[in-house]
Order: structure tokens, then C-alpha cells, then sequence
């Protein structure tokens, strides 16, 4: 913006010195024969000199009209720049002066800085809809070329009923809202998520991968911390981490083992291999088990 407006002030400074250095004055008249008092005028001289005159005349005319011509146009030119000028005079970005700072970090870094200000991304339509805007992304986003294909909506687990409620079945999606994105290959197509991590997959409002790779998070509220081919797609479920865990039940979670299931209501898998806790608020650690 600022850089607008310097921009726009050499142009006015460089259009003065043009018309300035336009010929703004007569050219001087040539004229061939001089008289002095009392000698005898010669008609063909006298022509002559009138011709000349004439001719610097025209000259000058054809100038003038020259220099209208290219009044008019500079200033239709400042007209449009005044208003460019007056747009970016009125754009509230210019009030982030003192706000927004260019400098180096610690490190020698470039950096943008913010100060005394929030910083907020939105998609401008509003929370819950989606857009594929308001995502806050670092890394450069590369789609998820590997791992489960899943649907764009998360409450539907296969193909046939992804696809019947109109939404799409595939392993790249970057359609969401309002996530906090970073890592890479990662897909998100809801709001309010964050995914971290490699190749991981959120597709439910309000849900988190925080690490890993090949983790989904598809229940509301869900979470996958990390580990590998993990899924938390029950209501408020979670898994800590290990290998190919699920938690599918309403508030269950698995911490760590691997191919371990948490199906049941609040039920809970710590660890282990192939344990599975289906009952409501059973409880697998390896090989006890408690169930209620």
C-alpha cells in the first residue's frame, strides 16, 4: 500500500516536469526581409514576410493542439490515479501500520511480525460452512497420494452411503474450513480441525490429528495423537498412539498396542495386541480385563 502511494507521487512529480518541458511557448518568427523608414517597400517582400509569419503561426496552432491533446489525456490519467489513490487510502490494511512489522528473527530469519493484534482467518461465509477457505496452512499442502481412501463427511464409512448422501469418497480432500493445517499430504474437509503430521486424514467437525502418519480422526470431537493407521471415529473417542488401533465406540479410546479395538460406550484398550473392549465402560490392558 505504502509503496502505492510513493509510486503515485513520482508519477506527479515526473507528469510536472514533462508538461514543463513540453514547448510551451511560440517558436520565434523567421522573418526574411527587414525595412527601415523611408525606403520603398517591395510587395513580394512584404509576401514573403507574411508567409512567415503565417507559417510560425500554424506551427504554433498545431502545438497548441498537440499539448490539449496531451492535457487531456494526463489528466484523465491524475483522475484515475486519484481514485486509485483515494481506494487505497481507505482500505483498513493501511491501519495495520505499527501493527505489521518486515524484520529479521533472532536467527536472521525474515520475518513478518504482528503486534498488538489477534490474527483471525476466516472463509467469509461462516463456521460450520465449508469452502476450502479459512484454513490456516503451513507446509506447501501436497495431496494425500497414499493411504485409506474416506469420505468427505465422516459419519459415513463406506463408498455406497458416502457417495448416496451426496458427498465424495476419495483420498485427497482439501475442501474444509477453518483448520489449523501443517506437515504434509494431510486431507481435511470439515471445520474447525487441526491435522498434523503426514498423510492423515480429519473429516468430521471439530476433530484432531496431532501426529503420526495414516491416522484418521472421523468422530465429532475426536482425536488421534499419533502412532501409525490409527482411527477414532467414535463421538469424543481417542487413540494415544500404536498401530492400527480403532476407537469406535462413544467416548472410548485406545492409548497405545496395536490392532486394538475400544467399540464399546466408554470402554478402553491401554495397550496390548488385538485386544478389544466392547462392552460400555470395559476396560483391556494387555492380558486383564475388566468389564462392568
Amino acid at each position: 500500500m505504502i509503496k502505492t502511494i510513493h509510486t503515485v507521487r513520482i508519477f506527479f512529480t515526473v507528469l510536472s516536469l514533462s508538461v514543463l518541458s513540453t514547448s510551451a511557448f511560440a517558436a520565434p518568427v523567421n522573418v526574411p526581409n527587414n525595412f527601415s523608414a523611408g525606403s520603398p517597400a517591395v510587395a513580394a517582400e512584404v509576401n514573403a514576410n507574411f508567409a512567415a509569419v503565417k507559417t510560425s503561426v500554424d506551427d504554433n496552432d498545431s502545438r497548441m493542439t498537440s499539448m490539449e491533446t496531451t492535457i487531456a489525456n494526463l489528466q484523465a490519467t491524475i483522475t484515475a490515479l486519484q481514485n486509485s489513490l483515494a481506494a487505497v487510502q481507505n482500505n483498513s490494511v493501511l491501519a495495520l501500520d505499527g501493527n505489521l512489522l518486515y524484520t529479521l528473527d533472532a536467527n536472521g530469519y525474515p520475518t513478518a511480525q504482528f503486534t498488538g493484534v489477534n490474527v483471525q482467518v476466516i472463509n467469509g461465509v461462516d463456521q460450520t460452512t465449508i469452502n476450502g477457505l479459512g484454513n490456516m496452512i503451513v507446509g506447501y499442502n501436497a495431496p494425500r497420494n497414499v493411504g485409506n481412501l474416506v469420505c468427505s463427511d465422516g459419519q459415513f464409512i463406506d463408498q455406497v452411503a458416502c457417495e448416496g448422501a451426496g458427498e465424495i469418497w476419495a483420498r485427497r480432500h482439501k475442501t474444509g474450513s477453518h483448520n489449523l493445517v501443517a506437515g504434509d499430504q494431510n486431507s481435511y474437509s470439515q471445520t474447525g480441525g487441526v491435522v498434523f503430521g503426514f498423510r492423515n486424514a480429519i473429516n468430521r467437525n471439530y476433530v484432531t490429528v496431532s501426529g503420526g502418519t495414516f491416522n484418521i480422526a472421523s468422530g465429532t470431537f475426536s482425536s488421534v495423537s499419533g502412532g501409525v493407521g490409527n482411527i477414532a471415529s467414535g463421538f469424543a473417542s481417542s487413540v494415544s498412539g500404536g498401530e492400527f488401533n480403532t476407537a469406535s465406540g462413544t467416548r472410548g479410546s485406545v492409548s497405545g498396542g496395536i490392532n486394538n479395538t475400544a467399540s464399546g460406550s466408554r470402554s478402553s484398550v491401554s495397550g496390548g495386541s488385538n485386544r478389544s473392549a466392547t462392552g460400555t465402560f470395559d476396560w483391556v490392558a494387555g492380558s486383564l480385563f475388566e468389564t462392568q
